[in-house]
Formats: C-alpha cells, sequence, structure tokens
C-alpha cells in the first residue's frame, strides 16, 4: 500500500503528487490511500477505473498535517528528492507499506501509461469544463491557432531568486515571437496568471489576447483546451498540459526564442517537473 503523507504546495503540486501515486498503485496493484485529500475533495471526479485501489481521509487530519511539516522541514530539498527515487524504486519491487513523506515522489512511466485511470479520478469537476468552454468559445472567434500563456507570479518573485518572474515586456515578446513564426495563421493566446494581468498592455501592443474567468481551475481547464502551452515551469501549467495533452512549452529565461517547433508533448523528459 502507498499512503500519501504529505499536504505541502499548492493544488496542482498536490494533485501532481497524487497522480503519480496513483498511477504506481494501478500498475504494480497495489492499492493508494491520501491522509490529507479534504480540501480538494471538491474539486475533482474521484470516479473510480482502478478498481477500488483509491482511497481517501474525510477528515482535516490537521495533528498530522503538522507532524508531515515538521519532517519536511528537517529535510533540504535535495535528500528529500533521493529519499523519493529510492522509495519509487521500492514500490516497483515489493508490496508492503509504502509512506510517501514529501511531493517529490515520481513515476512518469506510470503516470502516462495510466492516463486514464489517473484523469478519472482527478481531473476537474465537468462544471469546470462548461465555464471555460464557454469563456474560450464566447473569445476565440476566427482564430486559427490557441495559445495558452501561464503568468506565473506571486511567490515566484522568490523562487529561484526570481529566476521565471517575468514582466509584461518579457511575456509580450515571447507571444510576438510564437505568433511570428505561425506562417501567417490567425493566432490568439489565452493568458491567465496568479495576480492580475493588464491585459490592455498586450493589447495596446499588437497580439490578440483574452483572459481567464479568474477561477483558478477553470484556468486550469482552459489552458487544456489550447492548441499550445506554455509558462514558466509549474505544475499548474503542465498538469494543464497533462490533461489536454496539448503542445507544451517551458519558458526557461528571457531572451530565449519561443517558436512553436520547440513545443511537445509533457511526455517530453525536458518538461518533467
Amino acid at each position: 500500500m502507498i499512503i500519501v503523507f504529505n499536504k505541502s504546495g499548492q493544488f496542482c503540486n498536490r494533485i501532481l503528487l497524487f497522480a503519480h501515486c496513483i498511477a504506481s498503485a494501478v500498475k504494480y496493484k497495489q492499492r493508494v490511500f491520501h491522509m490529507f485529500f479534504k480540501d480538494l475533495d471538491g474539486y475533482v471526479c474521484k470516479e473510480d477505473k482502478t478498481e477500488g485501489k483509491v482511497g481517501y481521509s474525510k477528515k482535516s487530519n490537521l495533528l498530522l498535517c503538522r507532524i508531515n511539516e515538521k519532517i519536511i522541514n528537517k529535510r533540504t530539498r535535495e535528500k528529500q528528492c533521493k529519499v523519493s527515487q529510492k522509495k519509487a524504486n521500492s514500490v516497483k519491487k515489493r508490496r508492503g507499506i509504502h509512506i510517501i513523506w514529501n511531493w517529490y515522489y515520481r513515476d512518469y512511466p506510470a503516470l502516462f501509461e495510466q492516463r486514464d485511470a489517473v484523469l478519472a479520478f482527478l481531473k476537474p469537476k465537468a462544471v469546470y469544463f462548461k465555464k471555460a468552454e464557454e469563456n474560450i468559445s464566447k473569445n476565440k472567434g476566427d482564430a486559427q491557432i490557441l495559445v495558452g500563456l501561464h503568468i506565473r507570479r506571486g511567490d515566484y518573485i522568490a523562487w529561484q531568486g526570481g529566476k521565471h518572474y517575468y514582466d509584461d515586456a518579457a511575456y509580450l515578446g515571447f507571444m510576438k515571437q510564437f505568433a511570428d513564426n505561425c506562417a501567417g495563421k490567425k493566432v490568439k493566446f489565452f493568458v491567465c496568471s496568479n495576480e492580475k494581468i493588464n491585459i490592455r498592455y498586450f493589447t495596446d501592443n499588437g497580439i490578440n489576447v483574452f483572459e481567464g474567468t479568474g477561477d483558478f481551475i477553470e484556468d486550469i481547464v482552459s489552458l487544456s483546451f489550447c492548441d499550445y502551452v506554455m509558462g514558466p515551469p509549474s505544475t499548474f501549467s503542465w498538469w494543464a498540459a497533462y490533461i489536454g495533452m496539448n503542445k507544451y512549452y517551458q519558458i526557461e529565461c528571457v531572451g530565449e526564442q519561443i517558436v512553436p517547433d520547440k513545443f511537445s508533448t509533457v511526455e517530453d523528459e525536458r518538461f518533467f517537473v
């Protein structure tokens, strides 16, 4: 049995961890149980295509959450990654109880192989798909290519020294580069962010663009509907591209060339998060 004993990170970090654990459980014929799923419960479908292999606690488990935080805080990220890799290898080789303490557990081969079972349980509820589809249908117009752009701000001003905290001018450059390399096709951008977007800055500079509804789950679904998805390294845009299996690209730095040929699906190891 795989026990997810971790509540660190934002929504997509936590969903992605559970996705890997579900995939491993299905592939290696084990069960998986999430100790801290209660606050994620209302957002996802929870359709079980695993023959009862997935379970979760319906309680908040606040005391256990504090215990987990103390364990995580005592370990560096590098050490946590090493521990998680050993755990992944252990799950493949033997049965027994496997406790996942941090969010670095990864099993990408199983994640893609068992995608149908994973998404049946963890994809957003139908109401979010309906609202996202309505917003896109209303705003796409006659565009031949729809590009989803995730403008990640907020905590990224400090994460990795602000390396991936790009300003509006940088994003404008990324968008123009992409559009200029689409062989004359009409390109429109869907943009979403965890901060307020100055949408007029982009339209005043010749970009055909519209923004999301402001609901973060609807933004994930909207990205999944796009032909291409791009943004700085983030589980938010990665999870959206996993749902939609559309073309995806992680923007690593200001000044890099953003062209359609660089995009691939999330199965590309360059984009593993």
